[in-house]
């Protein structure tokens, strides 16, 4: 279905009563994503509690790092847990990326395209990564 430009309408109406009652709110998310042609363009993830209230465990977030050009590299995240809002940085190189703020759920990989305005070596980029988690907030 096509909708107009500021138009919405509601396709589905979720309940999670039961999952609530069960597990306890501070227990319970969503996971959201809009694809096009089968394609996520866009995820999220909702809360039904402050995220602070939430025990996000700590896990080995594992990456591999593949140059693509002299400036560009393609890095792969993955953790056996769910890991909320991860973001990385690579110090004083002036980079972008297709995407620097994301939750990453267990198994599943996520693939980042990063592009440099200077050249880079794969050394200095494992060298420099650094990235954190809501975890490592407090």
């Amino acid at each position: 279905m096509r909708l107009s430009y500021g138009v919405s309408r509601l396709q589905l109406e979720l309940n999670f009563t039961r999952e609530i009652a069960r597990h306890g709110r501070d227990s319970v998310y969503l996971r959201l994503a809009l694809k096009i042609a089968d394609q996520p363009v866009s995820e999220d993830t909702v809360f039904f509690t402050a995220p602070r209230f939430m025990n996000f465990p700590r896990a080995l977030i594992s990456t591999r790092i593949t140059l693509m050009t002299q400036y560009s590299a393609v890095i792969r995240f993955r953790s056996s847990t769910f890991q909320y809002r991860l973001w990385f940085d690579f110090g004083p190189l002036a980079f972008f990326a297709n995407d620097n703020c994301f939750d990453l759920h267990p198994g599943r990989e996520r693939i980042v395209l990063v592009r440099f305005k200077k050249q880079i070596a794969l050394a200095q980029l494992i060298r420099k990564l650094k990235y954190v988690t809501i975890t490592d907030t407090y």
